[in-house]
């Protein structure tokens, strides 16, 4: 097996909020999440990446579910293949990397609904295949931030 090109170095959760909800509630209702993407490469060092998920989850149209809330999370990454062309780069930072912290951001919160009143939720699996290119453009990104962000549904 292959290694990958991206490696995630560091993470970190910023903003952090569950709220379990009061009354009937069902295990299998439809969850709305939002996700907001942003990514930046570090101008000084090319194969320097950051990440930035937020990750909004409340109730669909249906009933209400076990808990709502909100999560942060920010990865610092290497792109390791400095022959990959530009575009390419771009389109893995942005799908694996917010799919690496995506999985943690999900691993976090069912373990922290595991321990609460309403039991454990379990954030539905999403892709970022679509955030490819059109999220990052090296002009535009800067050391510290993000500069261009793109939210799905």
């Amino acid at each position: 097996m292959k290694s990958s090109s991206l490696r995630l170095e560091d993470f970190f959760i910023g903003d952090l909020s569950l709220t379990p909800t009061k009354g009937d509630f069902t295990k299998a209702g439809d969850i709305k999440i939002d996700v907001n993407l942003n990514c930046g490469r570090n101008e000084s060092d090319k194969q320097s990446w950051r990440v930035g998920l937020n990750i909004s989850f409340k109730a669909g149209q249906s009933e209400p579910i076990s808990y709502e809330g909100h999560i942060e999370i920010i990865g610092y990454f290497t792109l390791r293949d400095t022959t990959m062309p530009e575009e390419r780069q771009e389109d893995i930072v942005a799908v694996n990397g917010a799919s690496m912290l995506y999985s943690s951001a999900r691993e976090l919160i069912v373990m922290l609904t595991g321990h609460g009143r309403n039991g454990r939720l379990i954030l539905p699996s999403v892709s970022f295949i679509d955030y490819r290119k059109s999220l990052v453009t090296p002009k535009e990104s800067s050391a510290t931030g993000s500069k261009k962000s793109k939210k799905t549904n």
